[in-house]
């Protein structure tokens, strides 16, 4: 399963996940959260913003969901880009896209301009009501099982044989930079009176 938000990136519940895996074939059982968050830069003509709420210009809710962002490019000029989150049908697959639209008015920044995605992936390990929390074992049990793929398209996560995650683009080039987001508020859960933040 994936939960996301229409704030894509921004995380409400330690239930809200990219990649929430089945790890039982037969039946379902309680999930293996495996991708938290996944968050993502616009780079356009060295002008960086980051896709989020303030940008957003459309949703659609559905599989697979949209977000269109209208994203800042300096000198008063946007680019416009279309985000798609779809699962794979009996797969624990999320797939995104990431789409530049043509400019719909003047002020778009002109096609010929370098516009770059830039997306980091917030990884765990946790069944599906439990909680990271940094520490000395946790920091060895992620440092020691992620791996760079070949080619520089990404990189697995392999804690064990009976769940292996693998995160791989289709363009660009995976840049290996391990760094922990502590403390990601989760204020459903505060407001139930249990742990109101994780680590990923």
């Amino acid at each position: 399963m994936a939960r996301l938000g229409v704030d894509l990136g921004h995380i409400r519940s330690k239930y809200d996940c990219v990649l929430g895996a089945n790890l039982n074939p037969d039946f379902p059982v309680d999930r293996q959260i495996l991708v938290k968050r996944l968050r993502a830069w616009i780079s356009a003509n060295g002008f960086v913003t980051s896709l989020s709420l303030q940008n957003l210009a459309a949703f659609e809710i559905g599989q697979p969901a949209s977000w269109t962002f209208a994203a800042e490019a300096g000198d008063g000029r946007t680019v416009e880009l279309r985000v798609t989150a779809d699962m794979l049908t009996e797969s624990n697959t999320t797939f995104f896209t990431f789409e530049r639209l043509p400019g719909s008015h003047p002020a778009d920044l002109p096609a010929g301009f370098d516009t770059r995605i830039i997306i980091r992936v917030d990884i765990e390990d946790r069944n599906f009501h439990s909680e990271t929390q940094r520490n000395g074992g946790a920091d060895f049990h992620f440092s020691s099982n992620c791996h760079v793929l070949e080619e520089s398209v990404g990189f697995a996560f392999i804690p064990a044989a009976d769940r292996q995650l693998r995160v791989v683009s289709s363009a660009g080039k995976f840049h290996p930079e391990g760094e922990w987001s502590q403390g990601i508020p989760h204020p459903v859960e505060q407001s139930r009176g249990q742990t109101g933040f994780g680590d990923a």
